[in-house]
């Protein structure tokens, strides 16, 4: 079972429907115990291609419940039809659609049309999404989203490619409870100021969420309360340390930088993104709740401790790890994932992304990351769908070919198969690989079951959002 940002949140131990045991799988130690089982042939057979990104949603849901939009990325694995599939090309795309659908703002907006237990695609097309096209909050959601999306081994490829050969940031993935909180929250007051939402907008979305603990959980005094709210959110923690309320703390902070910044939203993310050394916002040390016009009880009239109460941010074993044993390890395990012929064109993949870009692609082919993951073959692989794809020309790929043998990656036969196919193919044909402008929903379990939305090419829209799923432009 899927959970936000959760890939496996629950295992699945016996029974069926809603009388089924679930055990919760813990971030440290994740693993993978679904309720169905498909024959591994079946699903190679008809899984989507390999640049195909997918965020799979709770279908099942309430607007009554705790939450009610609820979507993690999936690796590359079969899902049922209570886990529908929305797909794009672009990893960036998904991300930041990930990022979105998991927030406060966009669940309030699910709730408001949802209407019996199911959420389908009828109703998120008539939903919006913020306009956030090539903007600092896309930059910033995408990043964040990836952190709280890939924290398992399953999706080292996936983070390879979001940082398109960049390896100097750490990136390190969210799995404290701590570190994922905050970074939730960070996405929420993002989105809500995307939105256009002001502060009493998001006050009146999140009202009732400032109730003490002993209130909150006695059910005579939670009747009155909108059965819609968010008040169960977090309900079994002090109101300080809720993730509606820290939102609300998180937006004021953002809410005044972007006054700073003379009301220039771009200019005012950015400073909430790049503050304390370029972590960005970061969980309160203490909070007194009636600073922000919160808290219902005299607690809120004192600083409460909010930082060390959550806990650490990291792991110590995090903290111990240098940047390329980061990334070494992500590379060992993409190559074991995907196989030799797979990390070739995952090499080859982010080497087309730098060209593009105006850089050189030969540091991609053999650095401290690849050394040893990329045998004779796979070099080959890598040139020839760099050829193909148009992202060198022959004197290029001739200097690139004549430099891997010379320092012995590539032998004389494979050399020799690669000067016959540029010979063969004098005129190569760009097959690049661009992000599709569509958006499926879809589930590979049942045949046809697919709905596509072509969104074509981006036109003008509203101040506050865009139809679902006209989404964002590549950054």
């Amino acid at each position: 079972m899927i959970g936000q940002y959760d890939f496996s949140q629950k295992g699945w131990i016996r029974g069926r429907g809603r009388s089924a045991v679930w055990n919760d799988i813990p971030w440290r130690n994740k693993v993978i115990d679904p309720q169905f089982l498909m024959d591994a042939d079946v699903f190679s057979g008809r899984a989507a291609p390999d640049h195909v990104f997918k965020l799979a949603h709770m279908r099942v849901t309430s607007a009554t419940n705790t939450r009610t939009a609820i979507g993690s990325l999936i690796p590359s694995m079969p899902a049922g039809d209570k886990a529908p599939l929305l797909c794009s090309g672009s990893l960036p795309q998904i991300l930041a659609l990930c990022g979105v659908f998991n927030s406060l703002s966009f669940d309030f907006l699910t709730r408001l049309r949802l209407i019996g237990l199911h959420l389908d695609y009828h109703v998120l097309e008539q939903s919006v999404l913020p306009n956030i096209r090539r903007s600092t909050a896309y930059r910033a959601i995408v990043e964040l989203s990836a952190r709280l999306s890939f924290v398992d081994q399953l999706f080292s490829a996936d983070m390879i490619r979001i940082c398109k050969g960049n390896y100097a940031s750490k990136l390190r993935p969210c799995l404290t409870s701590a570190e994922r909180l905050r970074a939730t929250v960070v996405i929420d007051a993002i989105v809500a100021i995307s939105y256009s939402l002001s502060l009493d907008e998001l006050v009146h979305i999140l009202r009732d969420c400032d109730h003490p603990v002993e209130q909150i959980r006695t059910r005579g005094f939670t009747s009155g309360l909108d059965p819609k709210g968010f008040w169960r959110v977090d309900k079994h923690r002090h109101p300080e340390h809720r993730q509606t309320i820290l939102t609300v703390v998180a937006f004021c902070d953002l809410h005044a930088m972007v006054a700073d910044a003379g009301g220039d939203r771009e200019k005012g993310i950015e400073l909430f993104v790049s503050q304390n050394e370029g972590e960005g916002w970061m969980l309160p040390e203490y909070l007194r709740l009636s600073d922000y016009g919160l808290g219902r009880d005299g607690r809120a009239r004192s600083p409460q401790p909010v930082a060390e109460v959550l806990g650490p941010r990291h792991y110590d074993w995090q903290l111990v790890q240098t940047v390329d044993e980061i990334w070494r390890g992500r590379h060992i395990h993409a190559r074991n994932m995907l196989g030799e012929v797979g990390y070739a064109r995952l090499i080859a993949d982010v080497a087309a992304s730098r060209t593009f870009e105006g850089e050189e692609c030969s540091e991609h082919l053999v650095n401290q990351f690849t050394d040893g993951l990329l045998g004779g073959e796979g070099y080959f692989v890598v040139l020839e769908e760099l050829w193909r794809r148009g992202v060198v020309g022959p004197d290029g790929l001739e200097t690139l070919a004549m430099n891997l043998r010379i320092l012995r990656y590539l032998d004389s036969a494979r050399y020799e198969r690669l000067l016959g196919l540029m010979q063969q193919d004098r005129d190569p044909v760009d097959t690049h690989i661009r992000p599709t402008r569509k958006i499926a929903c879809q589930s590979p379990l049942v045949e046809g079951a697919s709905g596509v939305a072509d969104i074509g090419e981006p036109v003008p829209s509203e101040p506050i959002g865009t139809p679902l799923f006209d989404l964002f432009d590549e950054d």
